[in-house]
């Protein structure tokens, strides 16, 4: 908590430093694709998003996540891939703290689904979010966030640190 605390903090007194930049858009498409480790499996993974703002402080969100594991798993009595997505759609809420900084909260329904071996089992849960938007420069912004799912009655709560070039 106080790295989130120190973070915030720092947000706020560098925005003193830059310019006006304009104000932070909620109309987005983004991709995000990556690779990542998880007990030793390799992961691949791609996840499409957008945002569509419906007044001047609410706005509607949706993404799409799949990954699968590169190799075959063993898991006891067989071999296979693990696949994984989900999907979330939402509402949010944001507003400016000042003119390169915005507060943002959103709720999302979540639906989950893997499948190993041909068997596949799905989930549905709720997600909200909050942080802050940090409009460094013209081209970049700076985020944190913190996060909480429960989907299926198995509640997760993280954080997320970004930066976006534009």
């Amino acid at each position: 908590m106080k790295k989130i605390g120190l973070v915030l903090v720092c947000l706020l007194a560098t925005n003193a430093v830059f310019a006006q930049t304009g104000p932070i858009s909620y109309d987005y498409v983004n991709l995000d694709i990556g690779s990542g480790d998880i007990d030793d499996f390799d992961l691949d993974f791609y996840e499409v998003g957008a945002s569509v703002s419906i007044t001047e402080s609410l706005f509607v969100k949706g993404a799409y996540f799949d990954s699968a594991t590169e190799d075959d798993i063993n898991v006891g009595f067989g071999f296979g891939k693990i696949e994984l997505s989900d999907y979330q759609l939402g509402i949010g809420f944001h507003g400016p703290l000042n003119a390169n900084v915005d507060f943002a909260v959103s709720a999302s329904y979540i639906r989950t689904e893997g499948e190993l071996f041909g068997l596949s089992e799905h989930d549905d849960g709720l997600g909200v979010d909050a942080g802050l938007r940090f409009k460094a420069t013209e081209r970049l912004e700076l985020n944190v966030f913190g996060e909480y799912a429960d989907v299926g009655g198995d509640g997760e709560a993280g954080y997320a640190v970004s930066a976006y070039y534009y």
